[in-house]
């Protein structure tokens, strides 16, 4: 039988989405609630994208720009753009009229012409209008919040709860109604405390039918409540998929007791997913499990390069001679990868890097280009050893672009930034778009002028996951850009949506 929900979880709010009616019984009913940023629920959730104006017209704007905001959020968009237009003749850098004319575009679906209008009045203005590009972003949010696409709509939800965007909390409330289990879970976690129909709706998607569901609910669950929802959450330690099961090692052992601990341990040994493995070794050796050490010299010998390199870091954590004496003979074991991990640490224990330099050495002449990135990733910072910095400006010209890429990073931690970016602008001059959004990302960081062009000129290229995560990139040149702007209006949805999020990141007090 389900258990009634406390009444102190009746936040009023007016329309609330029927849930799946399915038995649950969970400890997250018991939770007192607290302010969460998702609590308001405004009447319109339009209106809500129009916060950032409104804090922007307490400077007095004029009568008539105040008006046509009022008609813009009455929905009466042709009426709002016409009073816009009139007045604008008069104040041609009135800020409140443009942005009325922005979200007026938006209203109609149309971010290109949004985006033009933008860089129309940030052109007149002579600077980027802050206030102006967070409420495209959020409107683009909420547009995605609609879209019939689930994984768009997903990625929303998402970005709206870690953002806290409390103008979208109404639409996400309205997504714990979606056809998708994934974006209905989602919904749920970001108002676990905001809304009363909440817990159970998540609680259900623990048994959803679909693993991502699940997994999102676990994950969601754990965070938000804790310990009080243990009993939930340790039953999908034995769910039928590999997602599932990580997920819920990440969320219950931080929290498990002894008895549970043992059974996550028993995981890094057993379970038939190696990622699975990795995760429980990882874990059992954050909390100091009993047995860790014998965990970690059986998993040495696992299939799975991850859970390889969990046992390696496991035995680096644990102080004393065994643990010591397990490391030294992997430095000179056949795995590269292994070794340069085991050689790091006796390196931090012995206070001398001669063991990850001879190893990151060795690594170097392997034929797999992701050891020889490893070992330069590997190599001490100091360049006290000509011969470390020798294989550093060799590693500058390895045929593979990624190996070149560690080579100047490895570069720029010994202080030689001028043969660094030399490097990374060769790399920008090739074809491989990925490794020149890492290349326009590196020399950003140097403060090089050549990063953030490059960014822009790849936030267009043809291909959508190019320009994704080129927009993403732009986070790194720390102020919104042009560019970011005009992603806003790129015909991908998930290219929006990134560069809604990267926006809102940038754009955060």
């Amino acid at each position: 039988m389900r258990r009634p929900l406390p009444a102190r979880w009746a936040a009023g709010h007016a329309r609330r989405p029927r849930p799946p009616q399915r038995s649950t019984a969970t400890m997250i009913d018991d939770v007192p609630t607290r302010p969460h940023r998702f609590a308001a629920s405004p009447a319109r959730a339009p209106l809500l994208l129009l916060l950032p104006l409104l804090a922007a017209a307490a400077c007095g704007p004029p009568p008539e720009a105040r008006r046509a905001q009022r008609l813009l959020a009455a929905g009466r968009v042709a009426e709002a753009e016409q009073l816009a237009d009139r007045e604008l003749a008069r104040f041609p850098k009135q800020p409140l009229l443009w942005r009325v004319k922005i979200q007026a575009a938006f209203a109609r679906r149309d971010p290109a012409r949004a985006v033009a209008l933008y860089r129309e009045w940030v052109a007149l203005r002579g600077a980027p209008d802050r206030d102006a590009l967070r409420a495209m972003a959020m409107s683009t949010l909420w547009q995605a919040l609609r879209t019939p696409s689930p994984a768009i709509r997903l990625r929303a939800v998402q970005i709206a709860e870690r953002l806290e965007l409390e103008p979208l909390a109404d639409e996400v409330m309205r997504r714990m109604g979606d056809d998708d289990p994934a974006v209905r879970a989602a919904a749920a976690v970001a108002v676990l405390r905001a809304h009363p129909d909440a817990p159970r709706i998540a609680t259900d998607a623990l048994s959803s039918d679909r693993a991502e569901a699940r997994a999102i609910a676990v994950e969601g669950i754990a965070r938000k409540v804790g310990r009080r929802a243990l009993p939930d959450l340790v039953p999908r330690l034995r769910d039928p998929d590999a997602r599932v099961r990580r997920a819920a090692v990440r969320a219950v052992a931080p929290l498990a007791p002894a008895r549970v601990l043992a059974d996550i341990l028993r995981m890094a040994r057993r379970d038939p997913a190696g990622p699975v493995r990795a995760e429980a070794l990882r874990a059992a050796a954050d909390r100091g499990a009993p047995g860790i050490v014998p965990a970690a010299v059986a998993a040495l010998r696992d299939p799975y390069l991850g859970a390889r390199l969990a046992a390696v870091a496991a035995l680096a954590r644990r102080a004393g001679a065994e643990a010591t004496a397990r490391l030294r003979p992997l430095v000179s074991g056949g795995d590269p990868l292994v070794a340069l991990r085991a050689a790091a640490a006796l390196a931090r224990r012995d206070r001398d890097p001669g063991a990850v330099v001879a190893a990151a050495t060795a690594a170097l002449a392997q034929p797999a280009w992701p050891i020889r990135a490893a070992a330069l990733n590997a190599l001490p910072a100091d360049g006290g050893d000509p011969a470390v910095a020798a294989a550093r400006r060799a590693a500058s010209r390895d045929p593979e672009v990624r190996v070149r890429l560690a080579a100047a990073r490895a570069l720029v931690r010994l202080g030689a930034r001028d043969d660094a970016r030399a490097t990374l602008a060769a790399v920008l001059a090739g074809d491989d778009d990925d490794a020149r959004i890492e290349a326009a990302i590196d020399l950003a960081r140097l403060g090089d002028s050549r990063g953030g062009p490059a960014l822009a000129a790849l936030a267009e290229a043809a291909s959508p996951l190019t320009r994704r995560r080129a927009v993403r990139a732009l986070r790194y040149l720390g102020e919104p850009s042009d560019a970011l702007a005009g992603a806003l209006a790129d015909e991908d949805a998930e290219v929006r949506v990134t560069a809604a999020e990267t926006a809102l990141e940038l754009l955060a007090d």
